[in-house]
């Protein structure tokens, strides 16, 4: 896999573990992809893509299957980026904050799926991002929900907070984003996650993904998709994670 250094390379704390278990078959993962497909109403022609936080590459082939292009993917974790299909798309190792001039209000629509919730500074982190968005165009934001299901699971993957539909207003106004569309998802799972809350409790970090991401089995992958399922969208209720589509500008 060809890799464009953008940025000199930095250490990153995240663990890769987590890149094992995220495959395009994990039931969240396709859940989310469902959702996205469910929201997304636009039909483009000759727009330019990118994923920012990219990591292996799934949200890349999910862009190139839903949209029929291939998207740029940056992200500062250079081993994720090694993992990725070499037909996914351009690779950068990229630092956001650098905000190269030659790429300028190059994109029609960024995606930022779980991404900011690692980030101490959403806002500047946001404005870095929407450097690299043409006026007018799309951000898509996906980002676990509700800060009273925050666990040893999130403080382990590195979440600084989760989110509701307020706090992501609150976000908007202050970055000129405004929301088109948005829906909480994974209301289903809700229950699950205040199980595995309790059952991460004492278990060392170094087992804590695996344990609280990982399926058990490829029967209970396939049951946890068929449960997501049940939900209506959009859901403006609750769930374990929410997505919304915001415009830049006007």
């Amino acid at each position: 896999m060809s890799i464009t250094h953008l940025s000199p390379v930095v250490p990153v704390n995240m663990s890769d573990v987590w890149f094992d278990i995220a495959t395009p078959e994990h039931f969240w993962i396709k859940r989310r992809d469902e959702v996205f497909r469910a929201l997304w109403k636009k039909t483009k022609a000759d727009i330019r893509i990118a994923e920012i936080g990219c990591g292996h590459g799934i949200v890349l082939k999910a862009i190139e299957k839903n949209f029929g292009v291939q998207a740029d993917g940056y992200d500062l974790n250079e081993m994720a980026l090694k993992q990725a299909d070499p037909t996914c798309g351009r690779l950068f190792y990229y630092n956001i904050h650098d905000r190269k001039d030659s790429l300028k209000q190059t994109y029609d629509i960024i995606f930022l799926f779980d991404v900011i919730e690692h980030i101490e500074d959403d806002k500047g982190f946001i404005e870095s991002v929407l450097f690299h968005l043409k006026p007018g165009g799309n951000l898509i934001i996906n980002v676990p929900a509700f800060q009273s299901l925050y666990s040893d699971y999130d403080r382990v993957v590195g979440h600084q907070r989760r989110y509701d539909i307020e706090m992501l207003r609150k976000l908007c106004v202050a970055t000129g984003l405004s929301v088109e569309t948005w829906s909480y998802w994974g209301l289903m799972y809700i229950p699950i996650l205040l199980v595995r809350r309790m059952m991460l409790v004492g278990v060392p970090d170094s087992e804590v993904i695996r344990r609280g991401f990982a399926p058990q089995s490829s029967l209970t992958n396939k049951l946890l998709l068929y449960l997501g399922r049940m939900e209506l969208l959009p859901n403006h209720l609750a769930g374990n994670s929410v997505m919304a589509i915001l415009k830049y500008g006007s």
